[in-house]
């Protein structure tokens, strides 16, 4: 649980920090935009391919297929709900 719990806070974290930037008008709309593309891009795949390979879903040589749009939606149970 404490897996699945961290997960969570990792991926969500960084959206509600964007938001409460945006939203303070602390960022301009661009900068949102590329901050919002790294993590879409660059951030949330990564920490999936953690997840997968400490779920033993993955191996560590298929990591960088996560940066692949839609690759690991076939492990979305696993990464959502942790193990079945």
């Amino acid at each position: 649980m404490k897996r699945i719990l961290a997960y969570y806070a990792a991926i969500l974290l960084p959206i509600v920090f964007l938001a409460l930037f945006i939203d303070n008008h602390n960022i301009s709309s661009a900068q949102f935009v590329w901050l919002f593309l790294v993590y879409a891009l660059v951030y949330r795949p990564a920490i999936s391919g953690v997840h997968l390979i400490e779920l033993h879903k993955i191996k560590r040589s298929e990591f960088l297929m996560n940066f692949i749009p839609m690759w690991n939606w076939k492990y979305s149970y696993f990464l959502f709900f942790g193990k079945k």
